[in-house]
């Protein structure tokens, strides 16, 4: 029975599972990448700050040995669209902060 139960846990997929890219997404749109990474009680590693001109929420630096750093996926400069399933269109740094903080833990 104990093998049993092995057998069909280690079958199972645990990974988070992402929704599928549109299929209607124009030639000249910009270039997109999907990360996720699973955040346990260690820090993220990476600090996000406003862009001065655009308002975009960007990654300000990715510390290095930090989750970020070792994942190889986020990278400073990158703009963050959306985390947690929550648009961060037009939020301050701190709201997404929060968002990260309240989904994460």
């Amino acid at each position: 029975a104990l093998l049993s139960a092995h057998d069909t846990v280690a079958q199972k997929d645990f990974e988070p599972t992402l929704p599928p890219l549109p299929d209607n997404i124009p030639e000249n749109e910009e270039a997109m990448r999907i990360v996720c990474l699973v955040k346990n009680n260690q820090p993220l590693g990476a600090t996000i700050k406003r862009h001065e001109i655009t308002g975009d929420i960007t990654v300000a630096r990715v510390i290095h040995g930090g989750l970020a750093d070792r994942s190889g996926l986020l990278y400073a400069g990158d703009k963050l669209v959306e985390v947690n399933g929550v648009s961060v269109d037009g939020l301050e740094p701190e709201q997404v902060i929060s968002i990260l903080v309240l989904n994460l833990f």
